[in-house]
C-alpha cells in the first residue's frame, strides 16, 4: 500500500515479488514516468517525503488478488485507476485518458514512443567464444526459455551487465559489440588458482 501521508490517499497493489515491485514503483514516481497519473501528481506535488509504503498482507500466490479485493474494497484507495483487482481491465474512460497522456508526453519529447519499444525487439544470445546460439523474438521470450526474470535480459541488452546466466546478450538491431572472453576467463582462473 502506497500512502499520501498529506492528502490520506492511498494506493493498493499486490505482487508475488514484492521489493522489486516497490523499487519499480519508487524508480517511475521519481522518474516522473509512473503509468498512474494521479498517484504522480501527488507524488509531485508533495514530494516523497510525503509518502510512505506499507505491505499489507502476505500470503501465497494463489489468493493475491483475493487478498487485494478484500483491501480494495475495505479501504477504497482513490489512487488506484480500477477498484476491481481479480478483473482489472480499464474502462474505455481511463484507456482514453491513458491515450491522451501518452499522446500529451509524445508532443512534448518526455516520451519518445508509445510503447516499451525494448519488449519488442528480437534479441541474440551467445556464448562465451562470442559464438551466437540462440535468437529470440524479444526478452520476455528469452527470459521465459532461460528461466530468469526479463529485467536480467533486458540489463545485458541495454550493457549494463556483461552476462546473465553464462552468455553475452544483444538486441538484434543494436551495434553493441560481443566479445570473446575465452581467453579472459582462463586467465582470471588461472590467477586465483595461483
Amino acid at each position: 500500500m502506497i500512502i499520501n501521508l498529506i492528502t490520506k490517499e492511498i494506493y493498493i497493489g499486490s505482487s508475488n515479488s514484492i521489493y522489486y515491485r516497490i523499487a519499480r514503483h519508487k524508480s517511475m514516481l521519481k522518474t516522473k514516468s509512473h503509468p498512474n497519473n494521479r498517484l504522480q501528481e501527488g507524488w509531485n506535488i508533495n514530494g516523497e517525503i510525503s509518502f510512505t509504503i506499507q505491505i499489507l498482507e502476505r500470503c501465497d500466490r494463489n489468493s493475491l488478488l483475493e487478498r487485494e479485493q478484500y483491501y480494495m474494497d475495505i479501504l477504497k484507495p482513490t489512487y488506484n485507476i480500477s477498484l476491481d483487482a481479480i478483473n482489472n481491465t480499464p474502462s474505455e474512460n481511463s484507456k482514453l485518458q491513458i491515450s491522451n497522456t501518452l499522446k500529451e508526453k509524445y508532443k512534448s519529447g518526455e516520451i519518445d514512443c508509445y510503447r516499451q519499444e525494448h519488449l519488442w525487439r528480437i534479441v541474440e544470445q551467445y556464448n562465451i567464444q562470442g559464438n551466437l546460439v540462440s535468437t529470440y523474438k524479444n526478452p520476455v521470450e528469452a527470459a521465459t526459455i532461460m528461466n530468469c526474470h526479463r529485467n536480467s535480459i533486458l540489463n545485458a541488452c541495454k550493457d549494463y551487465s556483461w552476462f546473465v546466466l553464462g552468455f553475452q546478450w544483444k538486441y538484434q538491431d543494436s551495434n553493441k559489440t560481443i566479445y570473446n572472453f575465452s581467453n579472459k576467463i582462463v586467465l582470471i582462473k588461472k590467477l586465483k588458482v595461483n
